[in-house]
Order: structure tokens, then C-alpha cells, then sequence
């Protein structure tokens, strides 16, 4: 049977994410928006329904009967949009739809999460970072068996090394050079650091030397109970190098008054690492831009998919459902069999795996994962 998905919010990821279920079939969409001609209009399948309002009530109406006719288990809401923009619509949504109908938020969680007062699941931080960065790390935390040390990395970087400069775009309520405190796990004590008092340098073949300093670490994924016994834990951002001392210069507001557009083409890459016993291993995700999507909302959208396919088919008792879940690897296979579907050249994406022979020959039967 078709599943139903409405997607709240028609800007770049919200797009991309309607072109995903579009090509991979076995979806029918419904994208609603505030905006009279949003990002996606001139993007969408001609069967996928376009809804424009910003009245709750008429927003609860067209939802009512666009999954009438579907029974719950099918049909799921993906708020498209950062934390802060989903919150108005979030409650009204979960008190008067189906219960039985699942709820994904792509935007990274706040500190205290409106869904302590819903009645369903909410899947929180259902896309690239947090979500698919969470997964890796569930991944490698399984394969390895008590590693002594797990990072990740992810960050979308333009093709063309440049400055970091004229960075226009904010995500929320923060700008991108924000020093903010970030949370990480050192030898078993958690520690809390201004973000870009953390960069470092590392190594990625087809990059060279990048950037990275700790950033995107939840407060839920340390506290999860089955990377409770991993002593070192960090999440880190990739910039090219020089994006950390730029934005801890004397900067000075600059207001636009026009759109905002990204400039040249982007790549994604996202690494996960784990560390036991001098034996590394390691996983490479890289997205390239996809029929006129950026990379970012690419990945993004391939990492939403992947969670709503996976969560489809678990039973989930708390009422949020953060990325670093203990069975959310479960993610991450669906997030393969989406790329393994489309092929490298529809996906733009690739993976990569290395590690020891022991490690290597049990993940390669991964590649058979249902």
C-alpha cells in the first residue's frame, strides 16, 4: 500500500525530501507551505498536492483528508523545517491527527523538547546531522564491540576551497559562526567547550587537511545507555580550514534585505570512526549535488527517508525519539538500500568502508541487511 507522507515546509530540504519519495515510488506527497510560490513549486511530481496556508486550521483540514482514506501506520508528517519553526505547528498537529499517524522533525532538538506533552513518538533530528551522523555511530558502536573511541565528522563544504566569508545563511535562530558550547566525552568525563576552542585538523582522501572542531554532539546521544561505556565520544563539524579563526574575528552585522542563495555547488561528507585495541575502523559517506539539489538538502532528505522507512517498522515506547536511539543503526541500512536503489549516479552518493579484515568481512554481510 502507498504511504502517505505530508511534508511541512517547501523550502530546499522539504523539496528535496518530495523529490526522494517521488523517484523512489510507493509514496504519495503533500507539501504544505506559508509562502504563496515556495522553493518547491516549480520542482514537485505533477501528482504530488501543494497546499499553502498558514491558518493551523486549514493546515488540520487538508491533513484530515489527505490521509483519510489510509490507514495510520501508513501515512507520517515530516516537519521540514528547524526546531524553532516546527514548535507552532507540532502540538496542534499531534492533538487532533491519528494517533497511530508518526511524526519525524529534521531540525536538531532543543534542550527541552515540546514532545514531554504529546501523546505519540516523535522522531527528533530525523536527517543528515543529527540523524544519520547518530546512526554511523550506533553502527560502529555494534561492530567493534566496546571501542574505546568513536568519532564523527560531517559537514557540507563548497567544491572550490574559499574564504568563509559573506556566510549569509542562518539555520534557526543562530548564525554559522555562533561560538557555542559543545559537549563531548574524553576518558570517561564529559566535557563542555566553546566549540571553536576544540578545532583540529584531519585528514580525508579526495579532500586533504580539513577542519574540525566539536559541535553536534546531543545532550541524549551521551546519555544513551548503549554508548555509556564508550570512554571517548565526539561529534565534530568539517569546515575548510580557516572557518574557526574567521569567525572568532571582529565581525560586524551585515543585514540582507534579498533571498538567499547558495553559492557554487556543495559536497557532504560524513565519516564515522571508532578506535579498540589499535584497530581502527571507518565509514565514509560522501553526497555530491543531485538533479539540481544541493548536496545538503540531498543528504538531508536521503537521511529523513531512511528514518521514516526505518521507524516504519519499530515499535517505540518513549515519547521522543532521539538519533542516537539504541536501534536506530536501523537507520543507516535503509539510508543504504535508498542509495543502493537509486545507484551511485540517482543517490550522488557513495560508501565507503575500511577497516581491519575481521571487521571488514562482518560488515560485508551487512551489505545483505533487510
Amino acid at each position: 500500500m502507498t504511504t502517505h507522507i505530508a511534508i511541512i515546509g517547501g523550502g530546499r530540504v522539504g523539496a528535496a525530501i518530495e523529490a526522494v519519495t517521488a523517484r523512489l515510488g510507493g509514496y504519495r506527497a503533500m507539501v504544505i507551505d506559508r509562502a504563496d510560490v515556495p522553493y518547491c513549486a516549480q520542482r514537485m511530481n505533477s501528482e504530488t498536492e501543494l497546499f499553502i496556508s498558514d491558518d493551523t486550521e486549514k493546515i488540520l483540514s487538508a491533513l484530515n483528508r489527505f490521509f483519510s482514506k489510509t490507514p495510520a501506520k501508513k501515512c507520517a508528517v515530516v516537519f521540514a523545517l528547524s526546531h524553532v519553526q516546527a514548535y507552532p505547528l507540532l502540538i496542534p498537529l499531534d492533538q487532533r491527527l491519528s494517533q497511530g499517524i508518526r511524526f519525524l522533525v529534521v531540525g536538531r532538538p532543543a534542550d527541552v523538547d515540546p514532545a514531554v506533552f504529546t501523546r505519540r513518538p516523535i522522531h527528533f533530528g530525523a536527517g543528515l546531522e543529527p540523524g544519520l551522523a547518530e546512526a554511523l555511530l550506533q553502527v560502529l558502536h555494534k561492530k567493534m564491540v566496546m571501542p574505546d573511541c568513536i568519532e564523527t565528522y560531517c559537514g557540507g563544504l563548497p567544491h572550490i576551497p574559499s574564504a568563509p566569508a559573506w556566510h549569509e545563511m542562518n539555520f534557526a535562530t543562530e548564525s554559522a559562526f555562533t561560538n557555542r558550547t559543545s559537549l563531548a566525552r574524553i576518558n570517561g568525563c564529559e566535557v563542555k567547550r566553546p566549540r571553536f576552542d576544540t578545532r583540529d585538523q584531519v585528514f580525508f582522501p579526495d579532500f586533504g587537511v580539513l577542519e574540525c572542531y566539536d559541535d553536534a554532539l546531543l545532550p541524549e546521544t551521551l546519555s544513551e545507555p548503549s554508548l555509556s561505556t564508550v570512554p571517548t565520544l565526539h561529534q565534530r563539524t568539517l569546515r575548510w580550514p580557516g572557518f574557526a579563526a574567521f569567525a572568532l574575528s571582529d565581525l560586524s552585522p551585515n543585514e540582507k534585505t534579498a533571498a538567499v542563495t547558495p553559492r557554487g555547488e556543495d559536497v557532504v561528507l560524513l565519516a564515522a570512526r571508532a578506535q579498540k585495541d589499535h584497530r581502527q575502523f571507518e565509514i565514509i559517506v560522501r553526497t555530491d549535488p543531485c538533479s539540481g539539489f544541493s548536496a545538503m538538502a540531498w543528504a538531508t532528505a536521503l537521511g529523513s527517508i531512511a528514518a521514516l522507512v526505518a521507524g516504519m517498522s519499530i515499535e517505540h515506547q518513549a515519547r521522543c525519539i532521539f538519533p542516537a536511539a539504541d536501534r536506530n543503526d536501523s537507520v543507516f541500512y535503509s539510508f543504504k538500500d535508498i542509495v543502493q536503489q537509486f545507484g551511485p549516479d540517482g543517490s550522488g552518493t557513495s560508501i565507503c568502508w575500511t577497516g581491519s579484515h575481521q571487521t571488514q568481512r562482518i560488515l560485508e554481510e551487512d551489505s545483505c541487511h533487510d
